[in-house]
């Protein structure tokens, strides 16, 4: 367990890992079980470091300085699987020219367009996360006329001024003026900067699980796509040829192991569900319940249109839903409901 955690740490991240941790083909093909695992630890960095950088700087750097850490630690790899995604189906006519456009290394039109926006998207919903403002503010009572001074956002107490931290947007009008003040509710930030790395990984392991690959030559997606469909179907194959002339039993006792391997995968894969709505509940009840129903469905739905045009899901798809996804649920921390 802890082997194939580190090989999708090692993977998923440019976060070193110990040199026992095997990087080979079959430890990676069993480690997407462990995505939402890793996007768990990259989202408790994310969350601390934001919290960190919100006390030095201003809120647009701290947004700017998530950005930063998100590429450093992933490596833009996921981005860079966008790009290529955007290049591919937004360029490409038919099914070869999209997985040959996508093969390229070269950033088309479309692919930088499409990474434009991501950064845009990101960078606008991190700015409208809630964000908490001091806790206690000292204000003298002459300044709020010795009266208690409501807000759309919040109220204010007499002489030591807390604020309470419940609702969206709003504006503090203190002895007559107004005062732009962003007052919003601290369970919002924290649970999402964690979430959305969970459930960009989730999603990654869904559609590996549910999707074919698409390409007859090797790519860096079929060593995962190894570990679905694929993989039983590669060696049941690969089992025929070098078999060949055995018994019937044997060939029967090989369908057999081949149907366990089915049954293994779905069942982590139900695990892995289970665990991720649970922490996402947990972590942020409803909003984090929703979030995981809506970036299973972008995954089911778009996963399912991109297969029937390219027979399977690339690598590179892999990685453009990982940051939809993450959009996806940025944005469900960002509707005022």
């Amino acid at each position: 367990m802890t082997s194939r955690l580190l090989s999708a740490a090692g993977f998923l991240t440019k976060i070193p890992v110990p040199g026992w941790a095997l990087m080979d083909q079959a430890s990676l093909a069993a480690s997407p079980p462990y995505f939402p695992a890793v996007g768990a630890g990259i989202g408790i960095g994310l969350a601390a470091f934001d919290r960190l950088v919100a006390r030095l700087f201003p809120l647009p750097v701290a947004c700017i300085l998530d950005l930063v850490l998100l590429f450093v630690v992933t490596g833009g790899m996921h981005c860079d699987g966008l790009i290529d995604t955007a290049d591919g189906l937004l360029g490409g006519t038919t099914r070869e020219d999209a997985l040959h456009i996508m093969r390229d290394s070269r950033i088309g039109a479309m692919g930088a367009i499409a990474a434009v926006l991501l950064i845009l998207a990101k960078y606008a919903l991190l700015i409208s996360l809630p964000v908490l403002l001091s806790g206690t503010w000292r204000l003298a009572v002459s300044e709020i006329s010795n009266s208690l001074c409501k807000t759309s956002a919040g109220a204010l107490q007499i002489g030591i001024v807390k604020l309470r931290i419940t609702g969206f947007p709003g504006r503090l009008n203190l002895a007559g003026s107004l005062l732009p003040f962003h007052i919003l509710p601290l369970r919002g930030r924290l649970p999402a900067l964690l979430l959305a790395p969970v459930m960009g990984r989730w999603v990654m392991l869904l559609a590996i699980s549910i999707f074919p690959y698409a390409r007859k030559e090797n790519g860096m997606g079929i060593v995962f796509a190894s570990s679905g469909r694929e993989f039983g179907k590669a060696q049941g194959q690969k089992q025929e040829q070098e078999q060949g002339r055995r018994a019937v039993h044997d060939q029967g006792k090989g369908q057999n192991q081949k149907q366990g391997n089915d049954r293994r995968l779905r069942s982590r894969l139900y695990v892995s569900a289970v665990v991720t709505v649970i922490l996402g509940t947990v972590v942020a009840g409803t909003r984090g319940a929703l979030a995981f129903t809506l970036c299973s469905l972008v995954t089911l739905l778009w996963g399912r249109r991109v297969s029937a045009f390219l027979g399977g899901l690339t690598g590179d798809i892999y990685g453009a839903l990982c940051e939809i996804c993450e959009v996806v649920t940025l944005l469900v921390f960002c509707v005022g409901i």
